[in-house]
């Protein structure tokens, strides 16, 4: 009866042990990070006093833009601003923290279009989140002639 209880003792003290370890293991899990969400935040600034005509509509990317990317740039996040009220635009785009890699590079971009033409355009891209780069950018884009 005594082995019985000990054997009952070692077995569900085992048991707790193997629970623990699991749980522990499930919590530092890549799914868990791969579904972290995280911001870039930041302002557009397009040229110009005038506000935007009505219609139009902000685009604001975060891209991959490695070099060394065997295809174009891939995006992760696109925020999409119909009839922005303001100059400038504040944006926030939300992405996976799981799919950044710290030795690629990304960056934003963004445009401004009016019946599906684009009539402004930030003229380069604005590095953020990897490579010591901040994750808000205040982006100025340019009337596109």
């Amino acid at each position: 009866m005594r082995i019985s209880f000990i054997l009952i003792a070692i077995a569900l003290g085992s048991l707790t042990l193997f629970s623990y370890s699991t749980l522990q293991s499930q919590a530092e899990s890549p799914v868990e990070t791969e579904t972290a969400m995280a911001t870039v935040v930041g302002t557009l600034t397009y040229s110009g006093e005038r506000d935007l005509p009505e219609g139009a509509i902000a685009y604001i990317t975060l891209a991959d833009v490695s070099p060394l990317q065997d295809s174009s740039a891939s995006i992760l996040a696109r925020q999409t601003i119909t009839q922005p009220a303001s100059n400038p635009i504040i944006f926030e785009l939300i992405y996976r923290s799981g799919q950044i890699n710290p030795r690629h590079l990304y960056a934003l971009q963004a445009q401004i279009t009016l019946d599906g033409q684009v009539i402004y355009r930030s003229r380069s891209a604005y590095p953020v989140i990897t490579q010591g780069h901040p994750n808000r950018a205040e982006i100025r884009a340019e009337l596109v002639d």
